[in-house]
Order: C-alpha cells, then sequence, then structure tokens
C-alpha cells in the first residue's frame, strides 16, 4: 500500500512505478488478486503500489496523477524521473494478470504512449496558433519551421500583459512560411 514510507521510494525510481487505484472496500476485488499476482511475476523488476483514499499521501498521489476520486479502479504507472504519467484503458471486468503484464511490459519498453493533459485541439489556422498537449511536440519537432510559442496561464497578469504584444508579432509575421507564432495554456496541458 502507498504511504509516507513508500513515498520517497516510489518517487526516487528510475524505471516505471505501477500503481493500482481503488477504493479501500476493493480491496478483496478479484483484480486485485490478478495484480497481485502480475507484481510477484516481475518483482525486483518494475515497483507495484496500490493507492486508495485511506490517507493524504494517496489523495496527493492522485492529484499527482491528475485523476480524480471518480478515477479510482485504474492501473496507472508513471516514471518519475522523466515525470511521465501512463493510464491504461482496461475496465475492471476484464482487467487480468495476462494484460497487466502486457502493459507494464509496454510501459517499460516505452511502447506505451504517455499520458498527456491536454485541451482539446482546435484548428490551426489565423495568425497565431493555439498548441495543445497532444500536438505540442509535433509542433515543435518540425525543423522546416521556427516556433516560438507562448506559455501562458489566463490568470497571469503578466501574460495578459504581454498579450497584446503577441497577437502584434504574429500578425507581423502571419506570411512567413518558415515561422509559427503559438501559443500554450500551460494550465490545461502539459
Amino acid at each position: 500500500e502507498f504511504d509516507l514510507v513508500h513515498n520517497d521510494l516510489v518517487l526516487a525510481q528510475d524505471s516505471p512505478v505501477v500503481i493500482f487505484f481503488r477504493p479501500d472496500s476493493d480491496e478483496n476485488a478479484r483484480y486485485m488478486e490478478e495484480y497481485k499476482r502480475a507484481a510477484e511475476r516481475l518483482e525486483g523488476k518494475i515497483a507495484f503500489a496500490y493507492a486508495g483514499l485511506s490517507n493524504k499521501i494517496q489523495k496527493n498521489l492522485l492529484r499527482f496523477m491528475e485523476m480524480e476520486e471518480s478515477d479510482l479502479q485504474m492501473l496507472a504507472a508513471l516514471r518519475p524521473s522523466e515525470h511521465l504519467r501512463y493510464r491504461s484503458q482496461m475496465t475492471m471486468d476484464r482487467l487480468d494478470e495476462d494484460y497487466i503484464m502486457r502493459w507494464v511490459s509496454a510501459v517499460a519498453e516505452r511502447t506505451e504512449q504517455p499520458w498527456v493533459r491536454s485541451a482539446e485541439a482546435v484548428a490551426l489556422t489565423g495568425p497565431m496558433i493555439e498548441l495543445v498537449g497532444t500536438n505540442h511536440d509535433e509542433f515543435l519537432k518540425d525543423e522546416s519551421k521556427e516556433v516560438f510559442v507562448d506559455y501562458y496561464a489566463p490568470w497571469c497578469s503578466h501574460c495578459r500583459t504581454l498579450e497584446p504584444t503577441y497577437e502584434q508579432l504574429a500578425l507581423y509575421f502571419q506570411y512567413d512560411t518558415d515561422l509559427v507564432i503559438a501559443r500554450f495554456d500551460a494550465t490545461k496541458n502539459d
């Protein structure tokens, strides 16, 4: 069980840490047996833990994973040293040891895509492009263009003060095909 004693151990890992988020009342559920068997098979290779809402540290972990109480009953993983988070899409009624093994292997081998907090993508038109978590890296890796990104928070007074300047900059360079002026709401996206 994830608690204060395990906090430093888990967050100091270089390898993935698999965490099963579940309500405390599900302690004896069938999927917990499946999870425990997978953990035993991978003991010494990958850290496994489970968490609910029984203490403050578990609630903090839930927030760190950007999950809500309604998300309990979820298989998740993280790579603490890289700040990467993963979420399995498998429903609990279909969760079994083999699936857990395959999913954990995919996380360990980096073939599973990390979960990225992202606002809904919008049309990429106009002088200033609005980037979101799911398309941010694609734009930054495009070597055919220079990309200027305004990372902002809507509540930030400095960001709001600079917004008209960035909009003028975007208008000035709107016909430059080698330059992209973009903005990224850092409160809604990773």
